[in-house]
C-alpha cells in the first residue's frame, strides 16, 4: 500500500472558493484527501477524507460515497490545483479531475498505445503527466483535453514546474541486459514542449518537487552499491546542484523541504525512519 495526500483550506469568508456541487456530505473548510494505491490488479484504490481539525468523521472511500463508483486499479498520484483534485489511476489508465468534495468532473482515458501514467505537475492552466515509454502529456486543466506532448527518454517518473520549465526524471530503461539506470533530468520548455537541456544527476532519479524557485530531487540508486540521495538544483544559478544527504521521500511547503530516510533491516524486518528538514531561505 502507498498513500499520497493533499489538503485544502479556506477561511470562512472564502468558502465560496470551494466547489462542493453534487456532494452527498457536508465537509469542513479545512480538509485533507488521501489517495490509497490499493493492491495492483484488485480494483481497490480508494480516496479517503480526513478532517485535520477533528470536526468531521473520517470517510474511508469518499470517491465511492460521492460518485457511487470505485476509483479503479492502482492509485498512482494525487495533486491539488486551483481547488480541484487530479489523480492518476494507473492500472485503470485514466486521469480524473474532481471538485473540492471529491465529486468527479472529468476524466481522460489514456490510450493503450501509450506508456503507463506516473506523476503530475500543474501550472498556468495546464496539467503535465509523465508516462513510461518516454512521454510527457500536457492537458488543459479545465477540460483534460491534450494540447501537447514531449517524447524522449525511457521511463519518466517525477515532474516539477519552475519558471516555465518542466524538470522531468528519466529514471531507467530495460533491455536484454536488464535494468539500465539513468542519470538524466530533462529540462523541457512548458510552452512548446521541446527539450532545452539535459542535466546529469544522481543515478535513477525519481521524485521531483519545486519550492521557492529551487528544484529538489530524490534519486533511488541501483539498489546495490549506490543508494538513495537528495539533491537541490538552482535554475537561477546555472542549474547548480547541491547534495542534501540521504533521503527516501520528501515534501515541500513555506520555503522548507521535509525529508524522511527509511532504512529497513531485512533480517529482522525492522524499519528506522530518520526525519530532517532543509530551510531554503
Amino acid at each position: 500500500m502507498a498513500t499520497l495526500g493533499v489538503s485544502l483550506v479556506a477561511c470562512s469568508e472564502d468558502e465560496e472558493l470551494f466547489d462542493d456541487s453534487g456532494s452527498k456530505v457536508t465537509l469542513p473548510v479545512h480538509r485533507a484527501f488521501i489517495l490509497n494505491e490499493g493492491t495492483q490488479g484488485a480494483n481497490n484504490a480508494t480516496l479517503s477524507f480526513y478532517a485535520p481539525d477533528g470536526n468531521a468523521d473520517f470517510i474511508k472511500d469518499i470517491f465511492y460515497t460521492q460518485n457511487q463508483a470505485k476509483l479503479g486499479d492502482t492509485g498512482q498520484a494525487l495533486i491539488e490545483y486551483n481547488n480541484d483534485l487530479y489523480a492518476i489511476i494507473s492500472g485503470s489508465r485514466y486521469l480524473v479531475r474532481m471538485n473540492t468534495a471529491g465529486v468527479e468532473k472529468q476524466r481522460y482515458a489514456i490510450p493503450e498505445s501509450e506508456g503507463d501514467p506516473r506523476y503530475l505537475a500543474a501550472d498556468d492552466g495546464y496539467i503535465y503527466m509523465t508516462q513510461y515509454g518516454g512521454q510527457v502529456t500536457k492537458l488543459d486543466a479545465n477540460t483534460l483535453k491534450v494540447v501537447g506532448t514531449f517524447k524522449g527518454g525511457a521511463n519518466l517518473e517525477g515532474i516539477a514546474e519552475c519558471d516555465g520549465k518542466l524538470y522531468v526524471a528519466n529514471s531507467y530503461l530495460k533491455n536484454d541486459a536488464g535494468y539500465q539506470y539513468q542519470t538524466d533530468l530533462f529540462v523541457i520548455n512548458a510552452a512548446n514542449m521541446q527539450l532545452e537541456t539535459t542535466l546529469t544527476v544522481d543515478l535513477n532519479p525519481n521524485q521531483v518537487l519545486e519550492e521557492d524557485g529551487k528544484i529538489f530531487l530524490i534519486s533511488w540508486g541501483n539498489y546495490a552499491d549506490k543508494g538513495y540521495s537528495a539533491q537541490m538544483i538552482d535554475p537561477k544559478n546555472g542549474n547548480k546542484s547541491t547534495s542534501l544527504g540521504v533521503a527516501t521521500n520528501m515534501t515541500v511547503g513555506d520555503d522548507m523541504v521535509y525529508f524522511v530516510n527509511s532504512e529497513t533491516d531485512w533480517n529482522t524486518f525492522t524499519t528506522t525512519n530518520t526525519f530532517f528538514s532543509y530551510n531554503i531561505s
